[in-house]
C-alpha cells in the first residue's frame, strides 16, 4: 500500500500499532491524504491481520508463523518488493517495537526512525503499573491529586469496580484530562454518572478479543503479543495492572516463552537519527519509556506533547500527518523543533477524538434513570 513514488521526496514507512488493527482499511484516510500531498507513503499491514493471514502460497497461516522475527523481515521483503532501499520509518506503539528491531537487522535501510508512544522491552508493564498508579491513585503532581483522591475513596466503599476503574480513568485522563476525570468521579459520587461509567468501561476493545474482520483482529496476532512481548505478566494484585486486564484473554494464547530482541543492549549502537513523540497523559506506553529510549541512542531526541494521550497515529491524526510531512520535506530535525505547532494541532482536533464521546456520555448520564433495585 504505497501511495509514491514522488520525485525528490523520501520513502516514509508507517507500521501502525495493535497488534491486531486492521491496517488494510483503518488508514484509508491517511493514504488518501499523502497521495494528494506527494508524500511517499508505505503502509504495510501486520502480519495475521486482514490481507495477510495467508502465506505466499495461499495457505492459512498458524501461531507458528506468528514470530518478531518473521514480522520484521516482511519488512524488509516489502521494501525489496517496491525497490526501496532505504525509508524513514514511522512506528505507533507496537509498531515501534517493530521499527526498532527493524533497524536492529537492517539498520542501512533506515534512514531516521520516528517513534510515536514507544515500546522498548517485554517488561514495559513496570512502566506502565508505576505510571498509571502514580497519577491515577496517588495523584503525584497537581493536576491528578484531586481525581485521585475520589478515585481512591469510591474503590475504598465499593462504589465502583477495581476493573473498570482501570479502564474508565485511564480513558477519560487521557482523552479528557484530570479535570473530566474528576467531574466523572462527582457523577458517580452523587449517582448520576452510572451510564456513562459503564459505557466508558466498554470501549476498551482489546478485553474481549472479539475478532471483526478488518478492523480488530486479535486472534492470531495475539500469539505475538502473548508468547513474545509479554502482555500478560504476573498479576501483582494492585490497582492499575496490565497484567490482570489480560489475564482472562490471555488463556487463549501460549505463554510469555521470551523476547527474541534485547533492544536496551542495541540501541546505542544505532547511527541513525531518532525521534521520538510522547504524549504527556499516554499511560499506556509512558513517557519513562520514552526516556529510556533516548538515553540508549546516541542521535535521538525527545518531543514532549502537553495534551497529547497515546498515539498521534490514532487519536490525532492532524498532528501525525504533520509530523510525516515536516520528516518527508524537511527531514527528522524539523520534527524535533515542532513540539509548539503539534500541540497546537492536538488541541484543534479534539472534537474528533474520543473526548467527544466521553463528554456526550456524561452529558447523557444524569438523564438516563436508574433501574430501581428489583429491576438489576
Amino acid at each position: 500500500m504505497r501511495t509514491g513514488p514522488f520525485p525528490g521526496r523520501p520513502t516514509v514507512v508507517v507500521i501502525p500499532g495493535g497488534p491486531g488493527l486492521g491496517t488494510a482499511t483503518l488508514y484509508g484516510g491517511l493514504r488518501s491524504w499523502a497521495r494528494r500531498n506527494s508524500i511517499d507513503l508505505l503502509m504495510i499491514e501486520h502480519r495475521g491481520v486482514g490481507l495477510s493471514r495467508r502465506d505466499a502460497t495461499g495457505a492459512d497461516l498458524t501461531a507458528d508463523d506468528m514470530r518478531l522475527g518473521l514480522v520484521v523481515e516482511d519488512i524488509a521483503s516489502v521494501l525489496d518488493a517496491e525497490n526501496i532501499q532505504s525509508a524513514a520509518v514511522y512506528g505507533s506503539s507496537y509498531g515501534t517495537y517493530l521499527a526498532q528491531a527493524f533497524a536492529v537487522e537492517h539498520p542501512d535501510r533506515v534512514a531516521c526512525l520516528l517513534l510515536d508512544s514507544a515500546m522498548l522491552t517485554a517488561q514495559d508493564h513496570l512502566d506502565v503499573r508505576a505510571a498509571s498508579r502514580d497519577r491515577l491513585l496517588h495523584g503525584s503532581g497537581q493536576d491528578t491529586a484531586r481525581a485521585a483522591g475520589k478515585l481512591r475513596a469510591l474503590l475504598a466503599d465499593g462504589t465502583v469496580q477495581r476493573s473498570e476503574a482501570d479502564v474508565v480513568a485511564r480513558i477519560v485522563y487521557e482523552y479528557c484530562g484530570p479535570v473530566v476525570l474528576e467531574r466523572l468521579l462527582d457523577q458517580v459520587r452523587r449517582g448520576t454518572g452510572g451510564f456513562a461509567w459503564k459505557s466508558i468501561a466498554a470501549l476498551e476493545p482489546m478485553d474481549t478479543g472479539e475478532r471483526r474482520p478488518f478492523l480488530m483482529e486479535f486472534d492470531l496476532v495475539g500469539v505475538i503479543a502473548f508468547r513474545e512481548l509479554n502482555y500478560a505478566p504476573e498479576p501483582d494484585g494492585l490497582p492499575f495492572d496490565p497484567g490482570a486486564s489480560f489475564a482472562d484473554l490471555a488463556q487463549r494464547f501460549p505463554p510469555f516463552e521470551g523476547e527474541p530482541y534485547d533492544l536496551p543492549s542495541t540501541i546505542p549502537g544505532f547511527t541513525m537519527p531518532v525521534v521520538l513523540l510522547s504524549g504527556e497523559r499516554d499511560l499506556r506506553t509512558p513517557r519513562s519509556v520514552a526516556e529510556r529510549i533516548t538515553e540508549l541512542a546516541p542521535h535521538s531526541h525527545l518531543v514532549p506533547l502537553r495534551g497529547a494521550g497515546h498515539s498521534l497515529l490514532d487519536s490525532h491524526p492532524a498532528a501525525a500527518r504533520r509530523v510525516l510531512t515536516l520528516v518527508s520535506t524537511e527531514g527528522p530535525q524539523a520534527v524535533t523543533a515542532a513540539a509548539e505547532e503539534l500541540e497546537a494541532l492536538i488541541d484543534r482536533s479534539r472534537a474528533r477524538t474520543p473526548a467527544t464521546l466521553v463528554r456526550s456520555l456524561m452529558r447523557l448520564s444524569p438523564l438516563v434513570p436508574r433501574r430501581r433495585s428489583h429491576e438489576r
